[in-house]
């Protein structure tokens, strides 16, 4: 078999996709190397495990989101129209790696990537971020009218977090197809006219 040099990126997203074909635990490091035509020692250069492969592929998703998100939350322009985006961009991130979710959630992928408690503080890390920045914004939209200042902009920003997961445990165990516009229209409803009007 030819070999051919691959980068840490393109291993991940081989992994990431075969993951979600066949599930983690019948993915195995050779079916990783050999849909890339690459030596077994190659993915050994970058990764000593699948389960630290996995730890990764767990991160940039967080790292993924937050760039997407903040991108959104530092440009100019209306804050409505913002906030729009960044659900619908949200929710396109969620349907787009659904399949991976899926796998993920299912075969509690979630206790085997982060095993040590610097696997989880790493992750967190980004979350943070990824929550102060939605403060930030939230914060915004508070000063601006846009939003009751009855909650914090904190917990606006953990019920807007918890929102979207919960949206997609609905479609991780309810099997439905993934209405992004529908799922817009329900946060836009929720946030900006209030669940009791």
């Amino acid at each position: 078999m030819r070999r051919r040099k691959v980068s840490k990126e393109q291993i991940l997203k081989k992994a990431a996709e075969l993951f979600s074909k066949k599930g983690f635990h019948l993915t195995k490091i050779e079916d990783i190397t050999e849909s890339l035509s690459i030596a077994k020692g190659t993915f050994y250069l970058y990764f000593k495990s699948k389960e630290e492969l996995l730890r990764k592929i767990i991160l940039n998703l967080h790292q993924e989101i937050y760039s997407i998100n903040k991108s959104i939350i530092e440009s100019v322009g209306d804050w409505v129209e913002r906030f729009e985006k960044l659900i619908l961009e949200s929710l396109k991130f969620i349907k787009d790696k659904m399949v991976f979710i899926r796998v993920f959630v299912e075969e509690g992928l979630w206790r085997q990537g982060i095993k040590k408690m610097s696997d989880f503080d790493e992750i967190m890390k980004v979350e943070r971020k990824g929550q102060s920045k939605l403060v930030e914004f939230f914060k915004e939209g508070i000063r601006k009218g846009n939003l009751s200042n009855f909650f914090s902009p904190e917990e606006v920003s953990l019920f807007f977090t918890f929102i979207i997961r919960s949206r997609v445990f609905k479609y991780i165990f309810d099997k439905k197809k993934f209405n992004i516009k529908k799922e817009c229209e329900i946060f836009k409803r929720f946030f900006l006219e209030g669940a009791g009007r």
